[in-house]
């Protein structure tokens, strides 16, 4: 599987300055270029990079898991954004989580939108804004989360 610069900087929480400064410095490695090529500290080719060679900046173990759900974000799929997510809610690396929910839910993706909501009214990975994470949870409500429409009704009691 071969990651895009974006993908890398979401999976380490870098910006994607800070990841083509690491290959500069010879820190991580690219596993690939396209045409356009890499001049070093100019962005003029695109730089693709393999999960095992990432794996040493990541917070969390590459497993099974997590290379399956990649391979679905890789394509585009909002399932792959949630699962993602879901993974590094569970290893307590919010800031990272809340990134791939808010993907998922910007594509329409149900369960992201009520995790999405739990991160703003909590405070998990972002500042803590009660508003937006009853929006969010509106929206998944609004769309047919059964979870989202319970947390709802809870709210209007």
């Amino acid at each position: 599987m071969q990651l895009s610069t974006a993908t890398v900087s979401m999976l380490t929480g870098k910006s994607t300055k800070t990841i083509y400064r690491w290959v500069d410095d010879g820190q991580m490695k690219a596993a690939t270029q396209d045409e356009g090529g890499w001049t070093g500290g100019k962005i003029g080719g695109k730089l693709l990079f393999s999960l095992s060679d990432i794996a040493p900046f990541m917070t969390i173990p590459v497993t099974t898991e997590l290379e399956n759900a990649l391979n679905a974000a890789e394509k585009g799929m909002a399932e792959g954004f949630n699962e993602v997510g879901l993974i590094f809610f569970e290893n307590k690396v919010y800031d990272i989580a809340f990134v791939w929910f808010n993907m998922a839910a910007k594509k329409g993706h149900l369960d992201a939108m009520d995790w999405l909501s739990t991160c703003y009214i909590e405070g998990f990975g972002t500042e803590a804004d009660l508003a937006r994470g009853i929006e969010w949870l509106g929206k998944a409500a609004a769309g047919g989360h059964s979870i989202a429409a319970a947390k709802i009704k809870a709210l209007n009691q």
